[in-house]
């Protein structure tokens, strides 16, 4: 296989720094039948995500970081390996190709939506070439030209033994490249046993469609499920809101720019809590709370917060069904490398600020591969008093795909 030399810029699909002036017109994002159906089942697996990593405190993470990751592993995966994490994903058992041109598009589309609204994806593999002998990159040609064709992903490679801390700096200085200073670094060392780690990267940042008045902004309780009661600060606003309600939540979508991404957060109804919201929450309430729900004036008071977390996936995606590619002699990667064993380690650094102006989150999945070696009508009176732990989800409103989901506790 012939050389390929390292792509210092490690390919990205970015939008620019959300402009003040006036937002572009929304379009819809164009799917055929297939890449919806792969949406609806994406976020059934960005749900049962969730509901693994809630533990009655805030976390964020971003559920299409984690697909494009596990989808750039799948691209050199075969067999029932590949079934396994299609399966997990939502795609079934879909043409990897189909799978790859829907990642594609997403990516693309994302970035363009919205001029005023900060979107960006990018990928990287950096590979270990310590065993090498001086033959260059062993990785197959087939799956380093689907990674730049699908993936916009760079290929960097480093000797893992003589320049690990070499490739620990460049695999951290990318992650704060890549997430503009939220995701300052993502590994503590590198592996030389690695044969290389995956990266995706999501930012985002967004600009209320209606923005919070500052002078508004004040201290006010708010109630943990357990324990006593904190103050925190608390944003106001009453304007036209979608807004929806059944006996277990309200829910409350509060738009960015020109209204293609939204905020949607699910507050549970007195008496309920964060965990009876996950056990009836399924991908079509999801789809109805955020892009079908009724306008109306709403009272808001909505906690001003800022959330990071840092996710090990490894035993959260064992138990959603992926688990062979974590197994040396039964994970099937192949189409990767010849050398390819298995994934060790899947993990996610999560942040986001959401204060009166917007919203900026980012977040960071790192994929280490080893080698060898219906809901009713809102009720009245419409208010949504969020001083209680609640969830909340970033979504794209024409696909309605998810893009960051977390939680707010309080803490």
């Amino acid at each position: 296989m012939a050389m390929i030399s390292a792509l210092a810029a490690c390919g990205a699909n970015s939008s620019p720094e959300p402009a003040p002036g006036k937002p572009n017109k929304r379009e819809n994002i164009e799917l055929t039948k297939e890449q919806q159906e792969y949406v609806a089942k994406g976020n059934e697996f960005a749900l049962k995500l969730i509901g693994k990593l809630y533990k009655e405190k805030s976390f964020i993470c971003s559920p299409l970081s984690l697909q494009f990751a596990l989808g750039m592993v799948n691209a050199g995966a075969r067999g029932a390996t590949s079934d396994e994490i299609c399966e997990m994903l939502g795609y079934g058992a879909g043409d990897p190709d189909a799978v790859n041109a829907y990642a594609k598009l997403l990516a693309d589309a994302l970035a363009s939506v919205d001029n005023t609204t900060r979107m960006d994806i990018a990928n990287v593999l950096v590979y270990n070439t310590h065993d090498d002998n001086g033959g260059g990159i062993r990785l197959k040609e087939p799956y380093v030209k689907a990674l730049d064709k699908f993936y916009d992903a760079g290929i960097e490679t480093f000797d893992f033994t003589t320049e690990n801390q070499k490739a620990l700096g460049r695999i951290n200085g990318w992650c704060a490249e890549k997430t503009n200073g939220m995701i300052p670094s993502i590994l503590g060392q590198v592996s030389p046993l690695a044969l290389c780690y995956i990266l995706n990267a999501v930012y985002f940042k967004g600009i209320w469609a209606n923005k919070f008045n500052k002078n508004s902004t004040r201290e006010q309780d708010f109630y943990p499920e357990k324990g006593a009661s904190k103050k925190v600060e608390m944003m106001r606003i009453t304007e036209d809101f979608a807004y929806s309600a059944n006996e277990t939540w309200k829910t409350l979508t509060m738009p960015y720019g020109n209204k293609a991404f939204r905020l949607t957060a699910f507050l549970p109804q007195s008496g309920k809590t964060v965990s009876d919201v996950l056990a009836r929450l399924d991908a079509s309430a999801l789809d109805f709370a955020t892009r079908r729900a009724y306008y109306d004036e709403i009272i808001v008071a909505f906690p001003k917060f800022e959330t990071a977390s840092e996710l090990p996936l490894n035993d959260v995606l064992k138990e959603l069904g992926m688990k062979k590619v974590f197994k040396s002699g039964a994970a099937d990667l192949k189409g990767m490398c010849e050398s390819a064993s298995n994934v060790s380690n899947v993990f996610q650094k999560a942040k986001i600020k959401l204060d009166e102006e917007g919203t900026e989150a980012a977040a960071v999945t790192v994929v280490q591969v080893d080698g060898c070696t219906a809901i009713p009508n809102p009720p009245e009176p419409k208010r949504f008093i969020a001083d209680h732990p609640f969830l909340y989800v970033i979504t794209e409103v024409s696909t309605g795909a998810v893009i960051f989901a977390g939680c707010y506790a309080g803490d």
